[in-house]
């Protein structure tokens, strides 16, 4: 099954030891971005998707068509720090006070076009 069948769009890019997150709405904006495509994955990278499900992208040197998809969740708390960091590093103030209540809120606040 292709990374397009098993990832529920929209998903996030979130790389290790960076606070900034990318945001894909759909899997062609994902397979088209030329970033994404140059990019070699490092140990700790994933995309997670609207239902919480992380692909991690942890062979360092993996390029996007070699991903290995897995089972691996992160919890709707886990997403909500990848924001309060993302939104930190943005220069929100009070992002202490950002909360969620479920996967597609976060994406949500994460969408550039909502």
């Amino acid at each position: 099954m292709s990374l397009e069948q098993q990832v529920n769009w929209p998903a996030i890019l979130v790389l290790a030891g960076d606070a900034e997150l990318t945001y894909f709405a759909d899997y062609l904006a994902w397979s088209e971005d030329p970033d994404v495509n140059a990019m070699l994955f490092a140990e700790g990278d994933k995309l997670i998707d609207v239902t919480g499900q992380a692909i991690p992208l942890n062979e360092p040197g993996t390029q996007v068509n070699k991903m290995q998809i897995s089972k691996v969740y992160v919890s709707v708390d886990e997403l909500v720090e990848h924001i309060r960091a993302h939104q930190s590093q943005l220069g929100d103030c009070c992002v202490a006070k950002i909360t969620i209540k479920n996967y597609a809120q976060g994406f949500e606040l994460l969408n550039p076009d909502a």
